[in-house]
């Protein structure tokens, strides 16, 4: 099975937000598989008709493969976020741009405006 992962950018769901959601429901998985092995069934149960623990046993194991499938998708899907390079960087500051930078990100500006943009006002500090 292929895990699909979130892709990590500033207008997305921090890493961490994403790893505490898939850890709770990982626990959650777990927890759930821990209950269900409680209810493993017994052949006292099932005795009077013939072949019915059976088909009880094999419900019951159908059960618990599709949380274990569940729970190695959380586990995979964390793994991968985990694995994700570092969250980007948020973008710095006009003030704190260097003159060149300022410069460019104006001109982009005027040239989508259809506009020339007047620089000769930026200031020089770094």
């Amino acid at each position: 099975m292929t895990v699909i992962t979130p892709i990590i950018h500033l207008n997305g769901d921090r890493r961490e937000t994403l790893l505490a959601q898939l850890t709770t429901a990982y626990r959650a998985v777990s927890d759930a598989m821990n209950w269900l092995s409680q209810c493993t069934p017994n052949g006292r149960n099932y005795y009077p008709e013939p072949g019915r623990l059976q088909l009880a046993e094999h419900q019951h194991h159908a059960r618990m493969q599709h949380l274990q499938a569940v729970y190695k998708s959380l586990e995979a899907e964390a793994i991968q976020i985990m694995r994700e390079s570092r969250e980007p960087a948020a973008p710095r500051p006009i003030e704190r741009m260097k003159r060149k930078d300022l410069e460019q990100l104006l001109n982009t500006v005027g040239d989508i405006l259809n506009i020339t943009p007047d620089t000769s006002r930026v200031s020089s500090k770094k």
